[in-house]
């Protein structure tokens, strides 16, 4: 889970959104978020799967892609959705 955290944090920014609001989207207590970004505590897979439908990208890709360095039709596709 090497860039867990790291996509994490890019795919809120993409969607321009304060921990504070996406933790009350998808039900995450604040810290329990902040751990996963800062890749001290990982979800369980069903929350890995909420995540990754949340983001609308796969679980390999949130897990192993490196999102914010990736300049590909689907790293262009995740910023185009996020862009107000």
């Amino acid at each position: 889970m090497i860039f867990f955290g790291q996509n994490l944090k890019y795919l809120r920014g993409c969607k321009n959104l304060k921990i504070n609001e996406l933790v009350n989207e998808l039900g995450f207590s604040r810290t329990q978020w902040t751990n996963y970004e800062n890749n001290t505590s990982y979800p369980k897979f069903s929350d890995l799967i909420e995540i990754a439908k949340y983001f609308d990208i796969s679980e390999t890709s949130l897990i192993h892609d490196d999102l914010k360095n990736m300049k590909d039709s689907h790293n262009n596709r995740i910023e185009n959705q996020y862009t107000i």
